[in-house]
């Protein structure tokens, strides 16, 4: 991604993850309210009460193809288990007990806490990987 095409993008993404999450903020749990067993071994107790889960049928993706950045209609139309999106999390339902993926997803959340988001190399590792933009 070109400095530009961050430029240009960038709030437009923001946007559309604040609408995201605030379309879901309703149905978002945190992930220490699933009850899991292992995951308290590994994650602290704050992490498990500020991360959130989500459960969906379909996971949220942003039609990035649709505004101009055609090279990812491939990663829109994959099949994946979970998406984040700051410190919130999108999961399909039938994962819903599925403790790793809680696992996997909240290792994007804590790689966000650390991540400097105003950077295009954030931008561009991210995208097609995690949506923990803010």
């Amino acid at each position: 991604m070109t400095p530009e095409e961050f430029q240009k993008y960038y709030p437009r993404l923001l946007g559309w993850i604040d609408t995201t999450l605030r379309a879901h903020a309703e149905n978002a749990r945190t992930v220490a309210s699933r009850g899991f067993s292992r995951l308290p071994l590994y994650f602290s107790a704050n992490t498990l009460r500020s991360a959130k889960v989500v459960s969906v049928d379909q996971l949220p993706i942003p039609p990035l193809s649709s505004w101009g950045l055609t090279r990812f209609a491939d990663f829109e139309r994959g099949n994946f288990n979970g998406v984040t999106c700051l410190n919130t999390f999108f999961i399909k339902r039938d994962d819903l007990r599925n403790e790793a993926i809680h696992f996997h997803e909240l290792i994007h959340v804590i790689n966000g806490e650390f991540l400097d988001r105003s950077s295009s190399y954030f931008v561009c590792r991210r995208l097609g990987a995690l949506w923990i933009l803010r």
